[in-house]
């Protein structure tokens, strides 16, 4: 006798993908009727609709049930791509539903950050930051400011160079920075950041506890004591504070520029500008997922 198929629950409601599949078949089928069905059969349709929805909400608790949830919804819509494109039906349905599953899904994998998929984003803030990039290549970009962000990223690009040994003549004032480690001639990007108006000790100050490696108060550390690739990758041990204050001193160095002009907010903003523009190594959540480590040219 074959073993039943495991029942899946969230609440009172089924979410198992063969119960899910079942009740989106029978769905599809009864909207294929168009202007034929009834009052009572409109309303089972947004009874499906609904059950979806309760699901999803329910799932919003429990991330080991939305992770369930995701993968079903996503079997889903490759379910009614292969009824599309094998058996050549385009009724509206097939859109319909396939969209309707699509944004539960991305609802669940964003608020929960599952990495289902790595070109889409995985976060509420990693799809602030992804948006700013399309919104550009669309020319829907909502950011008044972006002519002047420009313009600040070629002064910071152009600025001279500050080593560790040069942290004394780092000003005490706000503004941007950006982190480079250099090898053979060939540079990567770890980190950009900002200095507000509100901090006393100004750039010279994030610096000066970058330099310091102190978990306590710089995210960059941080980020290095999760990042096994490349602490192995330069043959360092990132998980000693000693070894990431050695590697910092002897193989990086910031770019900085003072911006008076900005506030708090515009700060920020000009920040996440930099990440999207220039893509560093560490931001967003520490532990990554870590880009590839790719040296490209140096500023």
């Amino acid at each position: 006798m074959d073993r039943k198929k495991r029942v899946l629950r969230l609440g009172n409601l089924r979410q198992d993908y063969d119960y899910l599949k079942k009740i989106i078949h029978v769905a599809t089928k009864l909207r294929e009727r168009g202007v034929a069905i009834s009052t009572s059969e409109i309303n089972m349709l947004h009874d499906v609709s609904d059950y979806m929805v309760c699901l999803s909400i329910d799932a919003l608790r429990n991330r080991v049930a939305a992770e369930e949830l995701v993968k079903s919804f996503i079997k889903l819509q490759g379910y009614l791509t292969y009824i599309k494109y094998t058996k050549r039906h385009e009724h509206e349905s097939i859109a319909y539903y396939t969209g309707f599953l699509m944004g539960l899904e991305r609802l669940l994998s964003l608020w929960h950050e599952i990495n289902i998929f790595e070109f889409r984003a995985i976060s509420r803030d990693d799809f602030v930051r992804r948006w700013r990039t399309t919104s550009n290549k669309l020319n829907i970009s909502d950011s008044p400011n972006e002519h002047l962000y420009e313009n600040l990223y070629l002064e910071l690009i152009r600025s001279k160079r500050i080593s560790a040994k040069d942290l004394h003549s780092v000003p005490r004032k706000p503004g941007a920075y950006a982190l480079w480690m250099e090898r053979e001639g060939r540079c990567l990007l770890l980190k950009v950041g900002i200095a507000g108006p509100n901090r006393k000790d100004g750039i010279q100050g994030r610096i000066r506890y970058h330099f310091q490696s102190n978990p306590k108060n710089t995210v960059l550390a941080r980020h290095m004591i999760e990042d096994q690739d490349f602490a192995i990758e330069v043959g360092y041990d990132f998980t000693q504070r000693l070894h990431r204050r050695r590697f910092l001193a002897a193989f990086c160095y910031f770019k900085i520029l003072v911006i008076e002009s900005l506030n708090d907010k515009e700060l920020k903003d000009f920040e996440m500008y930099l990440e999207n523009k220039l893509q560093p190594r560490y931001r967003g959540k520490v532990g990554g997922p870590y880009r590839a480590i790719d040296f490209g040219v140096c500023p």
